[in-house]
């Protein structure tokens, strides 16, 4: 089975929701339900089969009788018309339609003037948060109803997202020196003399990383043209292979002495607590944390794409940016430079987009070495987001957050704008201090397991 395919999500989810309601029918009601699924399974003249049809109701739940209950992953601006459509033609339209869906990819849930339609999300189904306390609601923030994050991955199923913070503390070249390395290299050493090219071309793209990463894809296809004037249509992806070639040598070829004690942590959270965390979501082309769960003997494999196939008691790294292992090769598309970042945010059903939303709406998410800057990250986050509760935690630095503004002031904006979008922040000083507190998150969970049994 393909690791996290849309739709294994959707039946996942959905299998999540029917066993709820099954859970609150009461016999009677159980038993009615049991009569019209085996009716319907018999009708083969049925236009449209609901996921589940309640004769009679559900009580627990206030639903009055015939009741049809459809499931939706994602909701879409068209989905009640659709549905419309399809229960018409079945005649079905003197059913309640109850409408259950995990994420809205709309800025606003679609609207439907017809009562007999009601779209529920999954925490409103469940009972976890109150009917109009919706997304876009403007409750009161308590700091004193945020969870500790220690206890928060002590309690729920979790998803560690890692950043390049991470690879750049074991050595690794971070954005702006990868760049560097690449202008050198497509330059070539007689004609880049200092560093004053590389900053010319910075200037140029307006200092913005993804911007200046494409414009190098494009200074490299044009030294082929200037080399090669009958360069044809065919040959232009060997140069983006150039390109991802002079990427890898600029991360690996360029690796200082690095301190592996922060990928150590994450790689020791994650053997001791596999019961607790589902997978690494990581941003990073390198492969650091595989190769470093190979030494401490933790099964754990590469996912780049909707092709992998997840073995039992191998652990998940999930690359949604591509990856470059130090061997050789590469897996599913690198996502380096502006055009290819634009084409991730513009697909919303794209397989990195779908396993991230997946990770955001179901676990909770902890992010490490990260900037929290990415505009497509931050949107996946602002779509999940289903309620005022906080459920994901992101660690920074202060310094790198609050720079020299009024640190009091500064502070509460930042952790504010965080919080509507479901994150609260773990300061921290110095990196040194990251990898105690990533340990610190598995020690008070193995504590906690040792009181509860004495």
């Amino acid at each position: 089975m393909s690791y996290y395919s849309s739709g294994k999500m959707s039946r996942d989810f959905e299998s999540q929701v029917l066993d709820f309601i099954q859970s609150q029918l009461s016999d009677n009601e159980k038993a009615e339900y049991e009569k019209a699924l085996s009716e319907q399974k018999e009708n083969r003249r049925l236009y449209f089969y609901p996921d589940m049809v309640l004769p009679i109701g559900c009580e627990k739940l206030k639903w009055e009788k015939y009741t049809i209950v459809e499931v939706k992953t994602y909701l879409r601006f068209n989905t009640i018309q659709w549905l419309k459509n399809r229960i018409g033609a079945s005649g079905l339209d003197d059913y309640e339609v109850k409408i259950i869906y995990l994420s809205s990819l709309c800025v606003n849930l679609p609207e439907t003037e017809d009562t007999h339609y009601q779209i529920l999300s999954k925490d409103e189904l469940f009972g976890r948060i109150p009917g109009d306390n919706q997304k876009g609601s403007t409750g009161s923030y308590n700091e004193k109803d945020v969870v500790d994050y220690r206890i928060a991955f002590q309690e729920r199923t979790c998803t560690l997202f890692v950043g390049a913070g991470v690879s750049q503390s074991a050595g690794l070249s971070g954005w702006q020196e990868l760049l560097q390395r690449i202008t050198k290299r497509i330059i070539g050493p007689e004609e880049y003399k200092d560093d004053s090219y590389f900053k010319t071309v910075e200037e140029i793209c307006s200092h913005s990383n993804i911007v200046t990463a494409r414009y190098l894809e494009k200074l490299l296809t044009a030294k082929r043209l200037r080399a090669k004037r009958n360069l044809r249509e065919r040959e232009k992806p060997r140069i983006k292979e150039g390109f991802v070639r002079y990427l890898r040598e600029a991360m690996y070829d360029g690796r200082k002495a690095g301190d592996m004690n922060l990928v150590n942590s994450i790689v020791d959270l994650v053997r001791n607590n596999r019961d607790k965390i589902q997978s690494v979501i990581t941003y990073n082309f390198d492969d650091l944390l595989e190769q470093e769960f190979e030494k401490q003997e933790v099964k754990a494999g590469s996912f780049f794409d909707n092709s992998g196939i997840v073995e039992k008691g191998v652990f998940p790294v999930i690359h949604v940016h591509g990856i470059l292992p130090q061997t050789s090769g590469q897996g599913g598309e690198i996502i380096f430079s502006e055009d290819e970042y634009h084409e991730l945010y513009n697909n919303q059903n794209s397989w990195a987009n779908v396993v991230q939303l997946y990770a955001l709406q179901t676990t909770t998410c902890f992010f490490l070495g990260m900037s929290m800057n990415d505009p497509n990250l931050r949107r996946l986050l602002e779509v999940s987001k289903h309620s005022d509760e906080v459920m994901h935690y992101a660690f920074l630095r202060k310094e790198d957050a609050l720079k020299s503004f009024d640190f009091a002031e500064k502070e509460e904006v930042i952790k504010s704008m965080f919080r509507d979008l479901g994150v609260e922040i773990v300061w921290f000083n110095v990196f040194g201090e990251l990898p105690r507190l990533i340990r610190e998150m598995g020690v008070h969970s193995a504590e906690t397991a040792d009181s509860s049994t004495d």
